[in-house]
């Protein structure tokens, strides 16, 4: 059960201490990849707060905000509202 703090924990102070412009400087690409544990972080506190029963309904949102995050459903949701917006605009005689 607290193995998933745990980890979220220790991943988040290894991007707390490669936060800055050096560690940037340094790693190069690798920060990057680096810092895409933050969604592996997301993921483990999620998995935390349900373990433990607490702030079930915080996880929920949680997640859903992940979610979004993540690039191809961000994609996903950013196409869909151009789509939805283009047809309102047609359907109101405005041509986009």
């Amino acid at each position: 059960m607290l193995l998933f703090g745990f980890l979220g924990l220790g991943i988040m102070a290894s991007l707390a201490i490669t936060s800055n412009k050096w560690s940037m400087r340094t790693l190069g690409r690798s920060w990057k990849q680096l810092h895409w544990l933050t969604y592996a972080v997301a993921i483990f506190i999620v998995l935390h707060m349900l373990l433990l029963g607490e702030g079930i309904g915080f996880a929920i949102i949680y997640s859903l905000l992940l979610a979004i995050r993540i690039p191809i459903i961000r994609r996903t949701i950013v196409d869909w509202r151009q789509k939805r917006t283009s047809v309102r605009a047609t359907a109101n005689g405005v041509h986009a």
